[in-house]
């Protein structure tokens, strides 16, 4: 099938230079790179990544006055 795109000219450039060193053609390349990327897209694990809940715990009301180092090192010591 034939198909039209717009791509950046650097990027063609990049890719008929891959292309030319591989002795393919850039539309060898470009199939072979959308086919790779839709495959990614595709797993599970990438189209839906998973979202971490850090846990809330309430620790209470603080018995140190973590701004007093006097009362930091008595803490400590204790």
């Amino acid at each position: 099938m034939r198909a039209t795109l717009d791509i950046p000219d650097t990027l063609y450039a990049r890719a008929k230079e891959r292309a030319r060193a591989r002795g393919e053609s850039v539309s060898k390349l470009v199939s072979e790179a959308l086919t790779w990327r839709l495959a990614e897209l595709d797993r599970p694990e990438v189209a839906n990544p998973p979202t971490f809940v850090f846990p809330v715990s309430d620790m209470g009301v603080p018995l140190v006055d973590v701004n007093d180092r006097d009362a930091l090192y008595r803490a400590m010591e204790e």
